[in-house]
């Protein structure tokens, strides 16, 4: 079917304008025209405007090559000194979120500040697009600033030492800046108006959601209350969002927005003219005193606790699996259990976790370490008396696991995200277990409910070449026992009214 030409001619225009702005060659975009079709000229579009991007890295210890890049360098280095940054990034906060109309940022190679006409919220990055008469697109990550691109003069000023994805990040940019050059230049006209502005909500790793998103969102209740009041779109990345956040903040119960998966929601802010900012990844505002408003989410009459029960929450590890011998000193702990709940008169009743879903349905990932834990909690209940009473966690999202964990007895888990749920959100007494270079700082865990086997009860072979989150561990079944006695001996230690009950990163 032929190309409507009167789209075709509002896109070819919408083009012209692009290329002024960004000195970028027509051919580049993306229009229905002959002569600007990168799928037919090679030469042409985001992939070869990467490749041939000049990268320079000051912070990396990149040598200017004359003294204006001597200039240069001094006035990067000083503009983007962490605490000069920080103090730039928070006023933009503020005036983004108070409606402020004129949001501008240093521009190095400028030497002078530019106006933000629309920011974009693309996967890790937020992509800030400056300049009124020539385009410079200041990215971020969270509120760190990343780089400085540069359409006109093929060059990404890298604000940071690492280099290994800056072609990956200017590609991302130029993607959307060719792909559609009508939809991305309304977008860009629309995102001038404050009024356009939408806070996005969300991060894919779940321990940096919870304590970075939701800790900023208390960190910042107050204006992000008043943003939302003042009818600003809240928009919730459903698969980003391990916890719905209106369940916890109830200004953004009644707020405008939309809840959406992650691979809608660049197509969401440009078909609408959002220009977006998101809580992101700010370990100055990591906390999860948050977690103690998650026992509201629990039914009014969730009993806490069953008497007649020995409740105990198991987390297997099977998405890293790097709890070598799980399931033959799970077998051995729960016999211990058993034998115990069978000494007290109380029935054992194991609740199985292992995968928290976010969103509506489980990705194929989840689906996977469902399936195996599944297998594995089949394998280990059949090892125990008949009437050992069983719940499945694994695959529920956290507010269906609140109300049906609350109050449980114990919780086996590696040490990880998966603490934080007994721990800091339900304050159940908890044995976790890694290597020991993992278990000497439980940043995640409440204090007084967080119990570690000894040193010398884990065994692994440090490799070099893995993080050590990820280093593999057996464990001495025996000690993982007496561990369980030890803990459940014990009492979870409750909560002091106002304080925090965890360990606060210091401020950066």
């Amino acid at each position: 079917m032929p190309a409507d030409p009167a789209a075709t001619s509002a896109s070819l225009a919408a083009a012209h304008s692009l290329s002024r702005w960004t000195s970028l060659a027509l051919p580049h975009f993306r229009t229905g025209q002959p002569e600007a079709q990168p799928d037919t000229t090679p030469a042409h579009g985001a992939g070869p405007l990467a490749d041939a991007c000049r990268l320079l890295s000051f912070p990396a210890g990149d040598p200017p090559a004359d003294a204006a890049e001597a200039a240069l360098r001094d006035r990067l280095l000083q503009a983007y000194d962490k605490p000069a940054w920080l103090a730039d990034f928070d006023r933009f906060t503020t005036g983004f979120l108070a409606g402020e109309r004129q949001l501008d940022f240093y521009s190095p190679l400028d030497d002078r500040r530019l106006p933000l006409r629309a920011a974009l919220t693309k996967h890790r990055m937020q992509f800030l697009f400056l300049g009124e008469d020539r385009a410079r697109v200041l990215v971020l990550l969270g509120p760190f600033p990343y780089g400085l691109y540069h359409p006109a003069e093929g060059l990404f000023l890298n604000l940071h030492t690492h280099r290994e994805i800056c072609r990956n990040v200017v590609h991302a940019c130029l993607v959307e800046m060719l792909g559609q050059p009508e939809r991305f230049h309304a977008w860009l006209q629309q995102g001038a108006d404050p009024a356009r502005r939408a806070l996005v909500i969300g991060d894919m790793r779940p321990l940096h959601y919870y304590l970075q998103s939701l800790g900023a969102l208390e960190a910042l209740e107050a204006p992000v209350a008043a943003f939302a009041a003042a009818g600003h779109p809240v928009l919730t990345v459903a698969d980003w969002c391990f916890i719905d956040p209106a369940k916890i903040f109830p200004a953004l119960r009644t707020a405008k927005g939309k809840r959406l998966e992650s691979r809608h929601l660049v197509g969401h802010q440009l078909r609408h003219g959002l220009s977006t900012f998101r809580l992101y990844r700010d370990t100055r505002h990591s906390s999860l005193d948050w977690a103690d408003r998650l026992k509201l989410l629990a039914a009014p009459g969730t009993a806490e606790g069953d008497a007649a029960e020995l409740r105990v929450l198991v987390s297997l590890d099977l998405e890293k699996a790097l709890f070598l011998n799980q399931e033959a000193v799970l077998r051995a702990g729960l016999a211990r259990l058993q034998a115990i709940a069978a000494a007290t008169g109380r029935v054992l009743h194991l609740q199985w976790d292992g995968w928290t879903r976010a969103g509506e349905a489980l990705c194929e990932r989840g689906q996977r370490v469902v399936a195996e834990a599944e297998a594995l909690s089949a394998r280990l209940l059949a090892t125990l008396p008949e009437d050992t009473r069983s719940t499945r966690l694994f695959g529920l999202t956290v507010e269906e696991k609140i109300p049906l964990a609350l109050g449980a007895d114990l919780a086996l888990l590696r040490h990880g995200t998966a603490a934080m749920l007994p721990t800091s959100m339900l304050g159940i007494r908890t044995l976790a277990y890694h290597t020991p270079t993992m278990m000497r700082t439980p940043a995640t865990a409440r204090r007084g409910t967080h119990f570690v086997l000894p040193d010398e009860a884990v065994s692994f072979e440090h490799d070099p070449k893995l993080q050590d989150f990820v280093q593999p561990f057996t464990v001495e079944p025996e000690a993982f026992c007496a561990a369980i006695e030890s803990v459940l001996g014990r009492s979870a230690t409750p909560p002091r009214a106002g304080k925090a009950h965890w360990p606060r990163r210091k401020p950066a």
